[in-house]
């Protein structure tokens, strides 16, 4: 089962070892720290350590559409894989590329692109080509796969057109986690 290693709090993408912090820095009185699935948007749990678990983020629900939820004990078999080419995967990415590129949105992808530095939150990528940066914003929650709704700057990240392809090669999309471990494995075995 996926171990998520992030999660989103007050809008913004944070990590395991954050979200700790905040939920340990918690005193009673206090409003509890409120965080999500960066993927599916459903209230979610980090845990520490414990018993030989591995820390992870965790629903609280289980999420039978969020590919981060305890699930199956076979991943591969939630998705439909795609290849680079594939109509499928180029189609989930011309449509969230769409969904901001004329104007349904504008404003909030530049916000969600500003508030990451317009750098990719998968990979770090960084450029800027003349005035205008090379960064894309991704819905973590596909609005072909949910329907019309209201979308919130939580419900964004940057990714670059790399990243943002790579997103769209399953039918649920990579979430940012998987993309980093599969950057990551693929960086280890070139080595």
């Amino acid at each position: 089962m996926p171990l998520s290693v992030e999660c989103s709090y007050q809008g913004r993408t944070i990590s395991l070892e954050e979200a700790l912090r905040l939920k340990a820095a918690w005193h009673r009185g206090q409003p509890k720290p409120a965080f999500t699935c960066v993927e599916c948007g459903q209230p979610v749990t980090p845990h520490q350590s414990r018993n030989g678990h591995t820390p992870h983020i965790e629903h609280r629900k289980r999420n039978p559409s969020c590919s981060l939820s305890h699930r199956s004990r076979d991943p591969a078999a939630r998705y439909e894989y795609f290849s680079p080419d594939d109509e499928r995967a180029i189609e989930g990415y011309k449509l969230d590329r769409q969904t901001f590129v004329y104007g349904r949105n504008a404003e909030l992808a530049e916000a969600r692109k500003r508030r990451d530095g317009y750098k990719c939150v998968a990979c770090g990528f960084h450029l800027k080509v003349g005035d205008r940066y090379v960064i894309e914003c991704h819905h973590t929650r596909p609005l072909s796969q949910t329907g019309e709704r209201e979308v919130a700057i939580g419900d964004l990240v940057s990714l670059c057109p790399t990243c943002h392809r790579i997103a769209h090669l399953r039918s649920v999309p990579y979430s940012v986690a998987e993309i980093a471990a599969l950057l990551k494995r693929t960086a280890e075995s070139a080595a």
